[in-house]
């Protein structure tokens, strides 16, 4: 029966459509349906049942069944830690090339550094069509889900845009085609202009950008991403995502949790140092290397907005690099700081007996001043002319103490 008149309402409704017909009524007229072939149904009976086949009708089959979904969540998971194997190994090229650069020069060994950057490219290609692939495996992880409708793809979901400046992002990074194409770079000691390859202020960028696929592997392997922390969440009214994952995981470990942030970040930022003031000092003015342990202490003292001077960045690029990594470093301060304040707050049950404590002791020190009291009182109602003034100091002294 796909048309049903609701009792108390002669408009059609059609089960298919979920809609009422205002302009159809059920009439006795030859141009409409007679009404008395259409059952009459109360409205509070029938909407489970039309909720019910719409349901049949869109949703995935077997949609919030324990092992689709798993299966599901397996398949994106598998794709999330490839991207972050791919962009890995992409950084890794880079590193490989621009040693090569800082210690044989621009014109040695040529043909390896494009032969790397090659490689670097077609595992960037990789990455994207990953993206691609990730982007889907989440697409069925929702329809598994039941969140959104069987025929909903990357289109309807809005989520190519997404998936589209993910990739654009992920392209920003070392090519073959800029292998010697060189910007000017203003040298702030001597005022000279030194001359920085391209690769390198993309390099810098690269590493910056694609931090978060490793940030994303790990939190995909913590409890809080797993398919029971998918079922749980939403019983309590909480959307399982990267941004939960993180708070709880932070509310989980909040010291460890900052502090191996600050490490990381200290070793990468340092390390991009090395190669900027590196190319800078050594291979156009000559200088001394901005050496990896120097790098790395410029990296911390910056972070902790300490700035000793001792060693600084001299260049535009790195001192975009000083900003970001003082950024960085500021953010973890506060969450540092707020660890702390939260550390030493008392939960409800240690409140609860700090405040019953805090009672007792007062009510011990009530009783002793009470004590005290009764036996100044005593020794003054017995005291002589001489004694008088000493029991009535120390009377006055019970009710000052």
């Amino acid at each position: 029966m796909s048309e049903l008149l609701f009792e108390g309402d002669n408009r059609l409704f059609h089960k298919k459509t979920g809609l009422f017909d205002n302009n159809q009524k059920a009439t006795n007229d030859t141009n409409s349906k007679n009404s008395s072939d259409i059952p009459l149904i109360k409205k509070s009976t029938v909407f489970q049942e039309i909720q019910e086949e719409i349901r049949r009708e869109h949703v995935l089959p077997g949609a919030g069944h324990p092992m689709h979904t798993g299966k599901a969540l397996s398949r994106y998971n598998f794709a999330i830690y490839c991207s972050g194997v791919l962009a890995l190994i992409s950084i890794g090229f880079c590193v490989v090339e621009h040693e090569c650069l800082l210690k044989y020069g621009q014109d040695e060994h040529s043909d390896y550094r494009l032969l790397i950057l090659g490689c670097h490219l077609l595992t960037t290609i990789a990455l994207a069509i990953n993206i691609v692939i990730t982007n889907k495996c989440w697409i069925w992880w929702r329809k598994t889900l039941g969140l959104i409708g069987i025929h909903d793809d990357l289109i309807n979901t809005k989520t190519w845009k997404i998936m589209i400046l993910e990739i654009a992002l992920n392209f920003i990074s070392p090519m073959p085609f800029f292998y010697k194409v060189q910007y000017e770079d203003y040298y702030y000691v001597d005022g000279e202009t030194v001359r920085l390859q391209l690769n390198t202020m993309l390099m810098l960028l690269m590493v910056i950008i694609r931090i978060y696929h490793a940030k994303r592997c790990y939190l995909i392997s913590t409890e809080f991403m797993t398919d029971r922390a998918n079922r749980v969440c939403p019983i309590y009214g909480v959307r399982n995502g990267y941004r939960y994952c993180i708070r709880a995981v932070f509310k989980k470990n909040p010291f460890v949790f900052c502090y191996a942030n600050y490490a990381f970040y200290t070793i990468v930022f340092g390390y991009m140092f090395y190669h900027i003031e590196n190319e800078a000092n050594d291979g156009n003015i000559g200088r001394p290397y901005f050496t990896f342990q120097n790098s790395v202490w410029c990296s911390f003292i910056t972070m902790t907005t300490v700035g000793y001077g001792d060693f600084y960045p001299k260049t535009i690029l790195g001192r975009f690099l000083g900003y970001c990594s003082a950024f960085v470093g500021v953010a973890l301060e506060s969450l540092v700081i707020l660890s702390f304040q939260t550390g030493f707050l008392l939960r409800n049950a240690e409140l609860s007996a700090y405040i019953m404590l805090d009672s007792l002791r007062k009510k011990e020190k009530l009783k002793e001043r009470a004590g005290r009291m009764l036996v100044a009182q005593y020794r003054l109602q017995h005291s002589t002319e001489k004694t008088r003034s000493k029991y009535l100091k120390k009377l006055r002294l019970c009710f000052i103490a």
